[in-house]
Formats: structure tokens, C-alpha cells, sequence
């Protein structure tokens, strides 16, 4: 999708195979899919528009939009584009899906006759969607959470490479020389049985509690 979108001419067009239709978890719904690639830009020189139009959303962004049909004539046959504009251009962007039952039927009948749909190629192209905007917007979220996890791991590695860099081990500074306060801590620990138990460990000298993602440590004296 980041690369495309992909030239796709009309020879290509021709002989896309019926097989090549199916769900892409990229876009989160059905389209054709070739070579890998399913984002395309198609140009055609002989362009007709009907006025055919109709209202839907498109998925996953709950957007409105009023679609018109031009067709580009490919061989004996024409590729019905959905787009938002009502003014033909030279090529189309978009992905390549099943042609909707109800706008065969609009072309059809505004073509006054002269267009049936054994005339239409299976798939047509929909450009309304704003597919690049959808991956660019997961490629976002991916970025952040990756970059989190990275930071993340940079911190445990410094904390396990030097215990002094972990901020528990700092707070314990605050009771004494920290090898002395944990070796106090470890001790009492191991006579009340070990463990800290979920609502809590309470030793001669210390109150110790479970946080969210660190102990919590009171001291008793």
C-alpha cells in the first residue's frame, strides 16, 4: 500500500483472475489481490460517464459520500469506477472489489440501453475509501507502540545491567545504605513466609504492598 499505488493497465486488467478475490486484513474487507499487491492506478483514454449516483459508507471510517460511476472501456468491456467526483479524469486510484448489485443496475438503466451488465467487468474499482490514510494510521499506532516497547526495554536492561538504576532500589536510600535496607527486608521477608500476599506483608520493621507495576514499602520504625 506504501509503494503504491501500482500502474495496472488494461492488458493486466483483462486477465485478472477470478481466484485472485478475497479478504485483505490490510484493508479489513474483500477485494482482488495481485501479485501481492492490491492497491492500483488505472488510466484509460476512452471514458464515459453516467450519471449514476448513490449514497454509502465507506467501512471502517464511517464517512459519507455520494459516489458516481464512470466507466472505462477496456477491450469489448467497461470497469465501473466509484468515485466521489462527478468529473471524469485521465486515471483512478483505488482497490479493486466486487461490482455492487444495485450500482450495475443504476448503470444499466441510466445508460439508456446501451450498456447491459454482461457488458461490465465483475470487479470495479473504488476509489472513495481512504485506503492509504487507513494503513498510514495503523503504521502510526504500530510506530508509537514499537517505539514504547523499545524504550521499555532499554530501561529493564539498564536496570538488570545495575541494580542502582532501578528507582525501587533508590527509594530504599531513603531508610539507610540500600544493601542493608534489602538485606533487612529479605530477612524479615523470609520469616513471615516469603511472600507478599495481595492485601499486604506487615514485618517488625516494614508494611510492604503490592502497586500496579512495583512494591510500595512503608517503613515501621
Amino acid at each position: 500500500m506504501i509503494l503504491g499505488p501500482f500502474t495496472l493497465d488494461g492488458v493486466s486488467l483483462q486477465a485478472i483472475p477470478e481466484s485472485s478475490y478475497g479478504f485483505n486484513s490490510d484493508l479489513n474487507e474483500y477485494c482482488y489481490t495481485i501479485q501481492n499487491k492490491f492497491y492500483f492506478r488505472i488510466k484509460s483514454e476512452n471514458i464515459h460517464n453516467y450519471g449514476a449516483a448513490s449514497k454509502g459508507k465507506i467501512k471502517n471510517w464511517g464517512e459519507l459520500v455520494t459516489a458516481y460511476y464512470p466507466l472505462l472501456k477496456y477491450g469489448d468491456k467497461y470497469l465501473v469506477v466509484g468515485s466521489s467526483s462527478h468529473k471524469p479524469k485521465k486515471s483512478y486510484k483505488g482497490i479493486l472489489i466486487h461490482v455492487v448489485p444495485k450500482v450495475a443496475w443504476e448503470i444499466v438503466s441510466s445508460s439508456g440501453g446501451k450498456i447491459q451488465e454482461e457488458d461490465l467487468y465483475p470487479f470495479m474499482l473504488s476509489v472513495t475509501g481512504k485506503y492509504q490514510d487507513r494503513i498510514l494510521f495503523r503504521m502510526v499506532i504500530f510506530s508509537f507502540l514499537f517505539g514504547l516497547n523499545i524504550i521499555n526495554y532499554f530501561r529493564v536492561f539498564n536496570r538488570i545491567r545495575n541494580i542502582k538504576n532501578h528507582p525501587l532500589y533508590k527509594r530504599l536510600g531513603r531508610y539507610g545504605e540500600e544493601h542493608e535496607v534489602i538485606a533487612s527486608i529479605d530477612e524479615e521477608m523470609e520469616e513471615a513466609g516469603g511472600k507478599v500476599p495481595r492485601q499486604g506483608l506487615t514485618t517488625p520493621s516494614w508494611i510492604i504492598r503490592k502497586g500496579l507495576f512495583k512494591f510500595e514499602e512503608e517503613s515501621r520504625l
